[in-house]
């Protein structure tokens, strides 16, 4: 295969060349170029191995640099242009070029193809018959070196046309015209299945030259033709790719054999055709909206565009028509920005209800009361269990109902009224209080044993509000997947292990193409560590250090997110999340907001 052998040649010119070349900044990034341009090639990128290459010569000149490292990556060139585009007058002028810098340059019969073999014979012939006179660049060269570089290292267009798409999804294009040639716009013209004539739109400022992506609606099989036209103010065409006679065909269809084209810097779009969805189940489906196409929000633009204004659909990143105009950011920034950290408040609503388990035991002097006066005893210890008076009863419902605290015993607990006291509360198999546990009266010495555990006693059951700091960072392992490690940081608890801290991992799933500069919609789901505590404020009550609910110290957490990115590496981030604790049992609403960084 073509490809494949100039691949092969590539690696072993460009092992000579990391041998040779010396420590010098502009050699170690051309070295560099040429390393990234054969990979893309064995990847079958065309266009980025092109637009490298041509970025390394540029190089090359800028840095007065020649021998050896330009004369490989002209070799380089020449190979993409006969064995990725099949054009043998373009590679002929890079072999020339690649001759002229270094003498002894030579393809590796074995690797390269029959046609490489055949242009690089009449490339030495050319160079010989005084083909290198009037081609040395300005600037003094290196001592010892020869720089010589084509009038083709500098195109006046260039284009690395895709090989093929998949059918219903969008045509991505990019062209760089050189500033030498005083054009104002690029033109493009194409065609489709079922058109019958070539439709003209206008490209847009996109990276360092102009971009469109034909709309999914017009990709289907078995090919797509277009042609570019370079024009001024006055609408004469300077330079032009393709033509109406002859124009530039992609094929279309349903499986690709090769990798799906992209704009520079930028993922390749997705097709417009969603997938199946179980019955009954709503799925969401991506937009099919074109470049032009009105739009109330991105979700209905192709992937790839963004809803401008909430007008119309246009180019993600893109600048305007006229050439040279100054593009979006998120084209200069690359791709998906995949590292994030989120940092926001939340409203939590826990739910709170009779039974639940306190953080912390009651005073020592509010545990029971003198069944004469009605007061609380201050040293319930200390009473003689073997008199009758005051007896030691709890402030239960229907007795002494004033002194309800927010403390209610569990229900092994006893009193000398309520030998088997039972409330709301479960017993924790820990028999306590001044009767044993078959209801006598302990006898004289046997120390009074005060409740062991207890819950928050609560009015009404209901949601209780509490404020909480929240962070997260992650990072989008995929363009839809990303992992991170979510933290709660309550602003008011009470005590216990991780009273006031939620931890754990999660994993988040977006439903929407990720962008750079828009709306994105996804879920998550997760394990936590830690408690979320609420205090339902029982009563009237005055108690200084109220109890809180205890919680966790396991839980699990679920919910979506809305996220709008204002720029590539800045945005806001809202949306609900249900939290369920265990085994001590507590459900909770959170409703965060904030802001979301992006690296």
């Amino acid at each position: 295969m073509k490809w494949l052998s100039g691949v092969l040649t590539s690696w072993v010119l460009v092992a000579a060349l990391s041998q040779q070349a010396s420590a010098q900044t502009h050699q170690e990034r051309i070295e560099q170029l040429n390393r990234e341009a054969m990979e893309a090639y064995n990847q079958l990128d065309i266009n980025r191995a092109g637009r490298l290459l041509e970025r390394a010569l540029r190089l090359a000149q800028e840095g007065s640099v020649g021998g050896l490292v330009v004369a490989v990556t002209n070799l380089n060139l020449g190979m993409v242009y006969i064995g990725g585009l099949g054009d043998q007058q373009g590679g002929l002028a890079y072999f020339v070029a690649a001759i002229c810098n270094e003498a002894s340059i030579e393809l590796d019969p074995l690797v390269s193809t029959p046609d490489m073999q055949q242009v690089f014979v009449q490339a030495r012939a050319h160079a010989q018959q005084g083909g290198c006179d009037g081609g040395m660049a300005q600037g003094p060269a290196p001592a010892g070196q020869q720089q010589y570089l084509p009038q083709q290292v500098v195109q006046p267009v260039v284009h690395v046309p895709p090989t093929e798409q998949q059918t219903q999804t969008p045509l991505p294009l990019y062209v760089e015209v050189a500033p030498t040639l005083g054009a104002t716009g690029v033109d493009l013209y194409y065609r489709g299945l079922g058109m019958d004539t070539y439709k003209q739109v206008p490209m847009y400022a996109f990276g360092q030259g102009m971009a469109y992506q034909i709309t999914c609606n017009d990709v289907f099989e078995p090919k797509v033709s277009y042609y570019i036209q370079v024009v001024n103010d006055d609408g004469q065409v300077l330079a032009s790719v393709g033509s109406p006679q002859v124009p530039i065909e992609v094929a279309v269809s349903t499986q690709m054999g090769s990798a799906a084209p992209a704009l520079p810097g930028r993922p390749a779009p997705t097709s417009c055709v969603g997938g199946e969805c179980p019955p009954g189940v709503e799925c969401p489906q991506p937009g099919t909206a074109g470049i032009g196409e009105d739009c109330t929000n991105t979700f209905e633009c192709q992937n790839g565009l963004i809803c401008a204004d909430g007008d119309v659909c246009l180019l993600d990143g893109a600048g305007g028509t006229a050439l040279g105009s100054e593009s979006g950011e998120s084209a200069d920034s690359g791709e998906f920005r995949r590292v994030f950290f989120q940092v926001g408040f939340t409203l939590g609503l826990a739910f709170a209800t009779s039974g639940q388990p306190a953080d912390s035991l009651p005073p020592l002097n509010r545990i029971y009361v003198n069944n004469q006066t009605g007061e609380f005893i201050e040293d319930p210890v200390n009473v003689d269990p073997t008199t009758t008076m005051p007896v030691l009863p709890f402030p239960a419902d229907g007795q002494f109902p004033e002194q309800l605290t927010e403390w209610e015993p569990d229900a092994d607990s006893a009193d000398w009224i309520y030998a088997d006291y039972a409330g709301d509360c479960s017993g924790d198999e820990e028999v306590t209080g001044p009767m044993t546990p078959t209801g006598e009266v302990r006898p004289p010495g046997d120390v009074l044993r005060l409740p062991s555990s207890y819950c928050v006693r609560v009015s009404s059951p209901g949601f209780v509000p509490a404020i909480a700091l929240r962070f997260n960072a992650g990072y989008f392992i995929t363009e839809r997947f990303a992992a991170s490690l979510a933290a709660r940081l309550q602003l008011g608890s009470g005590s216990g292990t991780l009273a006031s801290l939620l931890l754990g991992p999660r994993a988040e799933y977006m439903f929407t193409p990720p962008t750079n500069n828009g709306l994105m919609l996804s879920a998550f789901g997760g394990l936590t560590v830690g408690q979320i505590q609420v205090n339902p404020g029982f009563g009237d009550s005055t108690t200084k250090n109220p109890p809180f609910i205890r919680s966790g110290l396991m839980g699990l957490h679920v919910g979506g997110l809305v996220r709008y990115r204002l720029m590539p590496n800045f945005g806001f981030f809202a949306g609900p999340e249900l939290d369920l604790q265990f085994p001590d049992t507590l459900f909770n609403i959170d409703l965060p907001i904030g802001v979301e960084g992006a690296l």
